[in-house]
């Protein structure tokens, strides 16, 4: 409720997941599932909907949320864009494939 999870976010989030899964999967050995969550929806939320201006996303909401301290949410957030490559950019097919997935 605190973190406002949308739907695309969450979708989002998993086609990040899935694409660290093929991509990088040592990154997934060294994170636990709790903290794969978190920081890969507030990276997504973050992507969608952070222009800077009216619409903010902070760490420090999403750390309080998720029950870790800033400096841990900075780490996470910084060793999985470094795992991801920085790749954020999704075409929407890539999205809609995930979906199918969690469809079927």
């Amino acid at each position: 409720r605190e973190a406002c999870i949308s739907p695309c976010s969450m979708m989002l989030a998993l086609v990040y997941i899935e694409r660290l899964r093929h991509r990088n999967p040592e990154y997934l050995q060294q994170i636990s599932s709790s903290d794969l969550f978190l920081i890969s929806m507030m990276v997504a939320s973050k992507y969608l909907y952070d222009e800077g201006e009216e619409e903010e996303v902070f760490n420090d909401e999403w750390a309080a949320a998720g029950k870790v301290d800033v400096q841990t949410m900075n780490t996470l957030e910084m060793n999985f864009l470094s795992a991801i490559d920085w790749s954020l950019y999704t075409d929407p097919r890539e999205v809609f494939e995930v979906l199918s997935w969690l469809e079927g």
